[in-house]
């Protein structure tokens, strides 16, 4: 059985609404993927970008009251902020990377060295925490970009 159908202007006309609502269809399917992919983009960049500042604000919190503990008390008997100070400090630390290891043993040095060697440790955390947090501040900038 053939059965033809002949292309009247009217057949026409339904044929090309139909075939543009088809393409109609698929852009808004595409259009809505990429609009997806961008909003989760975004939000995972919004997410570590948070989460750095995060990490940035308390290891400067601890740092600072690490010193200044370890300052206060002459090195000699270190109250527990300190330790709670040290602790979290180098918990945070990732010390597959140069300046974190180096401010890992930094800290250690100070727990060990007494008053002696405070001004040179504590110098060498500032300086070297200085620099990390720098290097974590233009990853979060960058994150932020994206």
């Amino acid at each position: 059985m053939n059965v033809l159908i002949a292309l009247t202007p009217e057949v026409t006309a339904a044929l090309i609404a139909l075939v543009g609502a088809l393409i109609s269809v698929v852009v808004t399917c595409v259009g809505i993927w990429i609009n997806d992919r961008q909003i989760k983009s975004k939000m995972y960049a919004n997410l570590v970008s948070g989460s750095r500042n995060t990490w940035l604000n308390e290891m400067r919190e601890y740092i600072a009251t690490l010193l200044a503990e370890a300052q206060k008390a002459g090195n000699d008997y270190k109250p527990k902020e300190y330790y709670v100070a040290q602790y979290q400090v180098l918990s945070r630390l990732n010390v597959t990377e140069l300046k974190h290891k180096q401010l890992y043993e930094s800290i250690l040095k100070l727990e060990r060295g007494g008053a002696e060697v405070y001004e040179e440790v504590s110098v060498s955390i500032i300086l070297l925490s200085s620099l990390i947090f720098k290097e974590e501040w233009e990853k979060v900038k960058e994150e932020a970009k994206r």
